[in-house]
């Protein structure tokens, strides 16, 4: 089964559930919230459709150049670190949030998470350079 399907029969199972218990309460709640909801409906697809084309425009204008430093694989300043970088502080971040709570495991547990000690002192290394 794919992702799509499974999301389309999730999505649509909710939706007989909701109208379900909206007939339970009545006819007319039904009614009026098939009828709420289509106005809902026709008054925000113009606006999506409207951003859509607008915001096709907008790249077509704006020099890719410009937009690649901004946005691109290249974007990030003179002070700002590339996105890999980010990712591995953001890492040794979690790793070192993660190496006290070892430790304390390795202390009610004796010598069976030794390993996960020396991987806890090992990332605190990295992380004093």
């Amino acid at each position: 089964m794919s992702a799509a399907l499974l999301i389309d029969i999730i999505l649509w199972g909710s939706v007989i559930a909701v109208g379900f218990i909206a007939f339970q309460r009545g006819p007319t709640v039904l009614t009026s919230s098939l009828r709420e909801g289509t106005m809902d409906f026709i008054g925000i697809v113009p606006r999506i459709a409207l951003g859509v084309v607008g915001s096709g425009y907008i790249a077509a204008l704006l020099p890719q150049d410009v937009m690649g430093h901004w946005f691109g694989a290249d974007s990030g300043g003179g002070n700002t670190p590339p996105r890999a970088e980010l990712h591995e502080r953001l890492e040794m971040r979690v790793q070192r949030v993660d190496a006290p709570v070892a430790d304390q495991t390795d202390q009610v547990n004796g010598a069976a998470g030794s390993d996960r000690v020396v991987a806890g002192a090992e990332k605190r290394a990295i992380l004093e350079e």
